[in-house]
């Protein structure tokens, strides 16, 4: 039975927030990591009331194949600023370069089995969160706090409060892997919200 674990739930959905995070376009300021803990807890709070509610597969495919339409566009969007180190990794050739590189991985992971996946989730996701304190501790030693005034036109409280809904694939995605949870829904529900909100603003704020 592919059963996972809360934790590796919380890993799996927790890797897709930070990747939509990362391939995030435009300002980010104090009134935006407000909006997007507060989304996220409103969030947490329909979860609670939907955790007994089990999808359609076919509702779920269909939303996660349009959610991932709008992550390659993300990330296709991103790759103007990220490095890849490869003398193709500028214009349409980078773009496709990381494209089918991330394919690849997600085809080969989800070809092992949710067991696997999971596994490879919970790995992936703390390696991220031990680089996420290591950038929060150097902002920390060297803080800048005119960034917070500078940045404060650059993004609004109804901003970040959207982005808490769209940059995830969340309710579907969540309501569709809860049931592979052991035991405990409601646990599940705020083990992961809790570090969604503490992971998530946190990478804002770095």
């Amino acid at each position: 039975m592919n059963s996972i674990t809360r934790s590796q739930l919380t890993a799996i959905l927790l890797i897709t927030d930070i990747f939509s995070l990362i391939c995030l376009n435009g300002g980010i300021s104090a009134w935006t990591m407000a909006g997007y803990a507060v989304g996220t807890a409103l969030q947490m709070i329909v979860m609670l009331l939907l955790s007994s509610v089990r999808l359609p597969k076919w509702l779920s495919l269909a939303y996660l194949i349009f959610f991932g339409s709008i992550q390659l566009k993300r990330l296709w969007s991103a790759s103007d600023v990220t490095f890849i180190p490869s003398e193709a990794s500028s214009g349409i050739g980078g773009k496709a370069m990381m494209t089918i590189l991330i394919a690849a991985v997600c085809l080969y992971i989800s070809s092992t089995g949710m067991k696997a996946a999971a596994r490879s989730a919970s790995i992936a996701a703390a390696v991220g969160v031990l680089f996420l304190l290591t950038d929060l501790t150097s902002a920390l030693i060297h803080p800048d706090f005119a960034n917070i005034s500078a940045s404060s036109h650059c993004g609004t409280f109804s901003g970040g409060l959207l982005l808490s809904i769209t940059a995830s694939g969340l309710p579907v995605a969540f309501l569709t892997l809860l049931p592979l949870v052991k035991n405990g829904s409601i646990s599940a529900v705020l083990q992961y919200y809790s570090v969604r909100i503490t992971v998530c603003t946190t990478l804002l704020l770095t």
